[in-house]
């Protein structure tokens, strides 16, 4: 079902985002004749960079898992992370979408824990606070390198950079899917199975700074995941085929 919220965002998108997209794109077009470098994109990964993020916008609006203007800035973010390297999207989305599904484990317990906060879909604030630092990186790897993957190589200088770029995007994102793994499935465990970091004092479970043995191993996974993810992406979108 489509709302206003979605109406406006695949307007944003559609007649506004993507034209201007194009139009830069066809800009390039004499720039590559003239000088006769590879200085376009692949079509193909324009247009992906947009569908991708765009869906995964409008479903995250219609699950209510973003706000307006938190979808809106998720949608750049993938465009900007798409652009860079499919391998920094693939981990978006394999976080995005475990996570959702984790938010509904033993959902009717956590729910109790924090009725209010269940009830508010995930503002811009948290969409910044949570990818910031990758969108950063992803940024300078596009400088360093341009729109392709890359392998991780640090005994070669010719790859040094990038390399350390994509572990960093790796990084960003694998610490913000291991906290949210660890928050979501540590939160639902028994009450008195969660200890405060700093005293080791007994708390109840979502408290901030509480920790749990199987929330420690479910982060634990997360990052672990977001590498498998990572590393099969680049696998798979090796350099002779892009």
């Amino acid at each position: 079902m489509w709302t206003t919220t979605t109406v406006i965002l695949s307007a944003i998108c559609w007649i506004f985002f993507f034209p201007i997209s194009i139009t830069a794109w066809l800009m390039l077009v004499p720039l590559k004749l003239f000088f006769d470098t590879d200085i376009l994109v692949s079509p193909y990964r324009l247009l992906i960079a947009i569908l991708i993020p765009f869906l995964a916008s409008i479903r995250s609006v219609k699950r209510k898992s973003l706000d307006f203007v938190g979808a809106v800035l998720a949608f750049l973010i993938g465009f900007v992370l798409t652009m860079s390297n499919y391998g920094f999207i693939s981990m978006l989305l394999a976080f995005y979408y475990s996570s959702t599904k984790l938010t509904r484990f033993k959902q009717d317990i956590k729910s109790k824990q924090d009725m209010e906060a269940e009830k508010k879909p995930r503002s811009a604030a948290n969409v910044v606070c949570n990818s910031l630092s990758a969108v950063i990186c992803s940024f300078l790897y596009l400088i360093e390198t341009g729109c392709r993957e890359t392998s991780v190589d640090l005994s070669t200088s010719h790859s040094f950079t990038s390399s350390w770029l994509s572990i960093a995007v790796l990084g960003s994102i694998s610490s913000v899917c291991a906290d949210t793994w660890a928050s979501e499935v540590g939160s639902a465990m028994r009450r008195d199975t969660t200890r405060l970091i700093t005293t080791w004092k007994h708390v109840p479970a979502g408290t901030n700074g509480g920790i749990t043995l199987i929330g420690i191993l479910a982060s634990l996974c997360g990052g672990l995941f977001m590498g498998v993810v990572f590393a099969t992406t680049l696998a798979i979108c090796s350099p002779q085929h892009m």
